[in-house]
């Protein structure tokens, strides 16, 4: 089994794929691409920082 495949590895996969996705959407607008997503801006800006470290 590879390593990638853990569910958590999956489930941050899934997560950045559908930020990304929703600030493409918006025109880069956090606050409108945190709407799409159901959460808040401030969730999706520290998810954003959390992507970045990776």
């Amino acid at each position: 089994m590879e390593k990638d495949l853990t569910l958590q590895s999956v489930l941050e996969n899934v997560e950045e794929q559908l930020i990304r996705r929703a600030l493409e959407e918006t025109g880069g607008n956090q606050t409108k691409a945190a709407e799409r997503l159901g959460i808040s801006r401030h969730t999706l800006i520290y998810k954003l920082k959390k992507m970045q470290c990776k």
